[in-house]
């Protein structure tokens, strides 16, 4: 029988000789960062064939927490008097200042290779790659108190390799972010300098005080939650009725389908996640049987840190995105003329969301209107009949995740959770060659109809 036992619990301070050069004071968030749906928890599991060196994890993540580099992490999530979440040091918490780093053993016969190549994500819940003592993971999904960062380092008692869960705190980190945290942590970790210091003060382009009412109707992809207390958007259910699956879609496909679509719209210019990304969303709406001509959305994210004027530095550490949103009609017409149609109601749903600065102005009028906890996704992923997919395939994150070189994780992915329907994220694949992981959750009874590999 497979199981995960902790063996030591460490907390691990930033590398600064006991000196600190900057002043650990509240750091307020912008209101990129200060929004109800982000209060959840980034998780990505790191898996590899080698057995890392426990201590010089510890020693490099310490490096990584240093004034130099990733300080604000070390802090604690709150809100100020003006309800406004900030990042602050002055917490009853005995270890703020200082991050969770958890060691554990993984006993069983299954060899990390087998473990991860013959099992969904849906099954990683059962082996506690987590550190599972976080606030979030006992209350109700706005809880904000805690460590913003944790680590467990899980090795295989079999000698077979290691497994790194790391989870860091969304409303302090967006896909690059996360990206770049790693990135500098493996960089430290093989005695490098990395190449990019993160940008930590949190400045984006706002308006000092806007002055005109935002109107809602111009930025549907964002909703306004009613002031009751204790509403939440998201419907509670049972584990039991969601799973969570990986995709792979290898190059050759993608090219295929592509030029599939392609040629039914050869006038226009279509990029492979916009071709991707609407056939996914029309395989999805057809096994959830909504109704026909029953408008159905599709939200996803736009790193906008090239988007704004002056651009911003890809070092920027904390969400630097917005959201788009697109609508269709359901048909049950799932032809390659469909398919084009919904390709370009994507597309046109990207170019219209170029309009970078009307969004940030509608987000800073709530900010000073007190709104920024109020504000959530303008579209129901959950056990509803919206899909909301999330492209990470600019990033490498097998690179990231190369802490020894030459050894880089055989499997990065994420874990299952209660909430996943109609939420989908797109990596890139081991392979590095232009082939696309995906994945995807939904419900149970969606999930055994869905064949994406069809077109």
């Amino acid at each position: 029988m497979n199981e995960v036992s902790p063996y030591t619990n460490a907390v691990i301070p930033p590398d600064d000789d006991g000196k600190l050069v900057i002043e650990r004071k509240p750091l307020k968030l912008s209101p990129l960062d200060d929004s109800r749906n982000l209060r959840v928890l980034l998780q990505l599991i790191f898996a590899y064939e080698s057995l890392l060196d426990e201590y010089a994890l510890k020693q490099s993540l310490s490096a990584t927490l240093s004034d130099q580099y990733f300080w604000p992490l070390t802090g604690r999530l709150m809100e100020n008097k003006e309800n406004e979440l900030v990042i602050d040091w002055d917490s009853n918490d005995e270890n703020v200042g200082k991050v969770p780093f958890i060691a554990a053993v993984f006993r069983g016969s299954e060899t990390v290779r087998q473990l991860f190549s013959s099992r969904q994500p849906e099954e990683f819940q059962n082996w506690n790659f987590f550190w599972n003592d976080h606030p979030l993971k006992t209350t109700n999904y706005t809880g904000i108190h805690g460590p913003l960062l944790a680590v467990q380092f899980t090795k295989f008692e079999n000698g077979s390799g290691c497994v790194l869960g790391v989870q860091l705190h969304h409303c302090l980190a967006d896909a690059r972010s996360f990206y770049n945290f790693m990135n500098c942590w493996s960089t430290l970790n093989k005695n490098e300098t990395p190449l990019i210091k993160p940008l930590n003060s949190r400045i984006i382009q706002f308006t000092s005080s806007p002055s005109t009412d935002i109107s809602l109707t111009n930025h549907s992809e964002y909703l306004l939650l009613p002031t009751k207390p204790g509403v939440s958007p998201i419907a509670r259910t049972t584990l039991a009725e969601t799973t969570i699956r990986m995709f792979h879609f290898s190059k050759e496909y993608l090219t295929r389908l592509k030029s599939m679509v392609q040629a039914k719209v050869p006038n226009e210019k279509l990029s492979t996640n916009s071709v991707l990304t609407a056939h996914i969303w029309q395989k999805v709406t057809n096994v959830r049987q909504v109704n026909e001509n029953e408008i159905t959305l599709l939200g996803f994210t736009m790193d906008i840190r090239q988007r704004v004027k002056p651009a911003m530095d890809q070092s920027y550490f904390g969400n630097a995105v917005i959201y788009a949103m697109a609508s269709v009609h359901q048909s049950n017409d799932l032809s390659l003329e469909q398919l084009a149609n919904t390709v370009q109601q994507v597309t046109s749903s990207t170019e219209q969301s170029t309009r970078v600065s009307s969004t940030l102005e509608f987000l800073n009028y709530h900010h000073h209107q007190g709104n920024l906890s109020r504000i959530f996704i303008g579209w129901k992923p959950f056990y509803g009949n919206d899909l909301f997919l999330s492209s990470w395939t600019q990033l490498s994150m097998y690179n990231a995740g190369e802490f020894e070189h030459g050894r880089r994780p055989i499997f990065v992915g994420f874990p299952f959770s209660p909430f996943t329907d109609g939420i989908g994220i797109l990596c890139r694949s081991s392979l590095e060659d232009g082939s696309i992981d995906l994945f995807l959750g939904l419900r149970k009874d969606h999930m055994k109809n869905l064949n994406l590999y069809e077109i």
